[in-house]
């Protein structure tokens, strides 16, 4: 050999590296759905997702599994075992913090293998169920409104009703009070000839003392009309102080006592036009005024007494009485407006009750049968987007991977089961 072909072989000859190993190639698995052996209630935190996007490749590596998404979120078809050889397991758990997770996780698992899922039935696995329907494009929005219509068109009808109802009763109650306003006030008997009433004194006292249990009886009316200003309810009262101090009055008169007579009929004058002119304020009671009183109560009079009152005690108390009439009916009004509004929005609650309860059962009947329907689209290879994932293989032989969504509290737990039901 000359020295030429000697050169030439030195440098066409590369140096081997003393310890080197032979490159392995990775062993591509034909079956898509196995879970490991041993790692029963392994966390989605313990290992490092590769993309669930391609095949699943069993190959060396020293002390770890991997099964997961890229973004935390397992994948049954992207897992990494240390032997060559498929292991086979019956039940696998995995860990997700919401929903969301959960839901993207069977929205890419579903691609490679049909899947059963199982909720528990908890509080969150409404929760669940909702944010899988909206990943799949099966949120009933139609289904949905038109129970929303349906429940509002019958809660208006039933306010309609309230409302009319109410002003019905506000109406008739209204009318009662106006009707006996002049027999409560005594104004039929000090001048009969004007002044005529429609009912009796004691009939407009019943009316009026119903009247007044109602408010206190309704939530929330007697605490608004006592509590921002008492003068309301003073005034409402009225014709109940009023009646000691005109039997004190027509005592005196019809006893002959005309100086006592003349001073009591200036207190009660001054004690009714304080509530005829004052402007939500409360009245004062002049000094006397219970003496008056209770004379009064001391020796009540009949109806048929009040007939023989002097004409110019008649005279002197017409006049303030009629002003505290009208201002009493003025109060009557505002209190009527405020119980209408209480007894309407507390009919409407009662009676919307019902329609709001069948709207929630009608809501929820619809959310569980269309979940039911993805579901057995899931299990049964019936969704567009798993008929496009799968096109390129067979998917007849493919087992069922059945998935329990646990869902108590913490992050939900992903029970898999494959081929034995659920445990």
């Amino acid at each position: 050999m000359t020295a030429r072909r000697k050169r030439s072989g030195r440098i066409s000859r590369k140096p081997k590296l003393r310890g080197a190993k032979k490159q392995v190639r990775p062993i591509e698995e034909e079956q898509a759905h196995t879970c490991l052996k041993g790692h029963d209630n392994a966390g989605m935190d313990d290992y490092d997702y590769p993309s669930i996007g391609g095949k699943r490749v069993w190959k060396q590596k020293c002390g770890s599994v991997d099964w997961g998404g890229a973004n935390h979120i397992g994948d049954p078809n992207a897992w990494v075992s240390t032997n060559l050889t498929q292991p086979t397991v019956q039940d696998y758990c995995i860990r997700f913090r919401n929903a969301d997770q959960l839901a993207d996780w069977v929205y890419n698992a579903v691609k490679h293998q049909p899947i059963q899922l199982s909720l528990n039935g908890s509080e969150r696995s409404k929760e669940v169920r909702d944010v899988l329907l909206r990943q799949f494009h099966r949120w009933p929005a139609m289904k949905l409104s038109r129970a929303e219509e349906q429940c509002q068109e019958l809660s208006k009808q039933a306010e309609k009703r309230c409302q009319d109802q109410v002003q019905l009763y506000i109406h008739e109650l209204g009318g009662k009070l106006l009707a006996g306003a002049k027999a409560l006030f005594w104004l039929n008997v000090l001048h009969p000839m004007i002044h005529t009433a429609a009912v009796s004194r004691q009939e407009s006292q019943e009316v009026l003392s119903l009247f007044l249990d109602e408010l206190r009886s309704v939530d929330g009316v007697y605490e608004k009309l006592t509590t921002k200003n008492a003068f309301t309810w003073d005034v409402l009262t009225l014709p109940f102080r009023l009646e000691p101090l005109f039997h004190g009055v027509s005592t005196l008169a019809l006893a002959g006592h005309e100086v006592a007579t003349n001073e009591a009929v200036r207190l009660v004058t001054a004690f009714a036009e304080q509530y005829a002119l004052a402007e939500r304020k409360n009245a004062t009671v002049p000094t006397g005024l219970s003496i008056v009183a209770s004379v009064g109560k001391l020796a009540p009079l009949k109806i048929s007494s009040f007939e023989e009152l002097p004409q110019t005690l008649r005279g002197c108390l017409v006049q303030p009485f009629a002003a505290v009439t009208g201002k009493w009916l003025s109060v009557v009004g505002e209190v009527l407006e405020v119980l209408n509004q209480s007894l309407t929005s507390r009919w409407v609650s009662r009676e919307r009750s019902p329609y709001e309860k069948e709207r929630k059962d009608t809501i929820e009947r619809v959310l569980q049968s269309d979940f039911d329907r993805l579901n057995h689209a899931l299990a049964t290879d019936q969704l567009y987007v798993v008929s496009k994932a799968r096109k390129d293989r067979s998917s007849a032989g493919d087992e069922c991977l059945d998935v329990h969504i646990l869902c108590d509290r913490g992050p939900l737990c992903v029970q898999l089961n494959r081929g034995n039901g659920w445990m």
